[in-house]
Order: C-alpha cells, then sequence, then structure tokens
C-alpha cells in the first residue's frame, strides 16, 4: 500500500449532485491540506516585566524572509507557512536558545520536562493571543510584559498524507471536481478523458 494516495471507490453513490459535490469538495481539502493536522502544540510563558532577554534566535523557515533587530528580542525573520492548518498565518522560527536568558530558564525549570522545552526548528504562531503577520509576532515579543507563547513541535511536520486521491465516481461532480479524468470502459480500458467530453452514458 503506498499510504500517499488515498483510493476511494465511489464515495457519493448514495448522494444527490448537491451532497456529492460537498463530500468530494472534502476529500479534495482533505488531500490538498495533506490529511489531519497531526501537529504537536505546546505553550510557555516568558516573563519580560524586567526587560531580560528573551535568549531565542529566530530565522526564516523557506521562501524569502525579512531580518530585523530591535531591543533584547535580537534577530527575527518571518516566514509564511504553507501546508499547515495555520497556513493563514505567519510564523517565527526558533533557530537555537542561548546559554542565558528566559527560555534557558525555562528549559531548566520547565514544568513538563522535556515536553514544553523549546527547541531549534519549532515554530512560534501566536504571542499572548496574536496572531497573524509576522510584524505583529514580533511587537509582541518585544513587550515588557509576561509573554504566554504558543508553538508548533519541528519534529511533528512530518506526518502530512496523503498527496494523491483517486475516486471513482458515477457523478458530474466528480468530472467537475477533478484535476484529471479518466474513463474506464470493457472495450478500450483506462483512457484518459478531457472533463468537456465527458458524457452521462460514461457516467455510470
Amino acid at each position: 500500500a503506498n499510504p500517499d494516495v488515498l483510493v476511494v471507490h465511489k464515495p457519493t453513490l448514495a448522494f444527490d449532485e448537491r451532497t456529492s459535490a460537498l463530500v468530494l469538495g472534502l476529500l479534495k481539502e482533505f488531500v490538498g491540506r495533506r490529511g489531519i493536522d497531526a501537529e504537536e502544540m505546546y505553550s510557555v510563558i516568558l516573563d519580560r516585566r524586567e526587560g531580560e532577554d528573551l535568549g531565542l534566535n529566530f530565522g526564516g523557515g523557506g521562501g524569502g524572509w525579512i531580518t530585523k533587530s530591535f531591543g533584547s528580542v535580537g534577530s527575527i525573520a518571518t516566514t509564511d507557512v504553507s501546508e499547515s492548518s495555520y497556513a493563514e498565518a505567519a510564523t517565527l522560527e526558533v533557530i537555537s536558545v542561548g546559554d542565558t536568558g528566559l527560555a534557558k530558564a525555562w528549559n531548566d525549570g520547565c514544568p513538563r520536562g522535556e515536553q514544553e522545552q523549546i527547541e531549534p526548528g519549532d515554530q512560534i504562531f501566536e504571542v499572548n493571543g496574536i496572531r497573524g503577520s509576522g510584524d505583529h509576532l514580533e511587537d509582541a515579543l518585544s513587550r515588557n510584559e509576561e509573554l504566554k507563547i504558543l508553538l508548533r513541535r519541528a519534529c511533528s511536520l512530518h506526518r502530512r498524507r496523503p498527496r494523491t486521491c483517486v475516486i471513482t465516481s458515477s457523478k458530474r461532480a466528480g468530472v467537475d471536481i477533478a484535476d484529471q479524468v479518466f474513463h474506464v470502459s470493457a472495450a478500450y480500458g483506462i483512457q484518459k478523458q478531457d472533463k468537456s467530453e465527458v458524457t452521462s452514458e460514461m457516467l455510470i
């Protein structure tokens, strides 16, 4: 079996065209997002009310990135995330944890041990309830206040399946939503079909 390929036989057989379109749309979204997110999330609390260093270095995780420096936060870069349940938001990727600073102190005294230690590769996507652009995250991290930071564990990002979905369908909705259409017949076997040329006789 290939975990990258999802094969579904006539999932819309019992539905009308409208419901079929909804079912197939969900399947397409499922494949487009490469399955159910199994990403591991955790949160940390770093108290900057005394203006202490975070002790974290951040960088970009793909695509172009913008570097800025301010206050005691250090060098930060923003990057957009794709293939993620948080694809709409920007994140800050942890490059390293310093030998001193609030992050090091958190890791040393972490209440749940290694489960909630900040590690290189982890991505920050929320600070005190703030998400959205990298600028917003940067601004929130620079404030001299208690920071509740929500992170996504780097090692959980590989759990993404599938890449391709093969569906047998007797509904027009199946043709409309497909990226490629193949017609199967006893006479001609499997043939690639132009979507505009699919007739009602083929949908059996």
